[in-house]
């Protein structure tokens, strides 16, 4: 028995091409993970990519919220080393009922402050 979802697939990376020339993130060099989880979303039917691409030569994460058909609804550039931690971060947002993005946010803001 598997997961089978009932949204329609879309290119995520595609929807997020705009924000990613906005941000000076080469789209060539972006590596990302998807997350679907309606639970871990602000938006609703929205995507959230997280992953690390180039910005002049330097590696820089990214966390944003995209759909099909409006594009980015909200999107951070991170540190490489908090993008790199997504996975846990899911891991917390769904424990607390949060949504991804703000805790990546919040994540790379305490990091900052340290």
């Amino acid at each position: 028995m598997g997961f089978f979802s009932k949204r329609k697939a879309f290119n995520a990376l595609e929807e997020g091409e705009a924000w990613f020339r906005e941000n000076k993130i080469d789209p060539a060099s972006v590596v990302f993970s998807t997350y679907d989880d309606s639970a871990i979303v602000k938006y609703p039917d929205a995507s959230v990519i997280v992953g690390m691409g180039n910005i002049a030569g330097f590696s820089a994460g990214f966390v944003l919220e995209v759909a099909e058909g409006r594009g980015a609804l909200s999107g951070s550039i991170l540190p490489a080393v908090t993008a790199s931690h997504h996975r846990n971060m899911a891991h917390i947002a769904r424990k607390h009922g949060r949504c991804l993005i703000d805790v990546l946010i919040e994540n790379a803001n305490d990091a900052l402050r340290d």
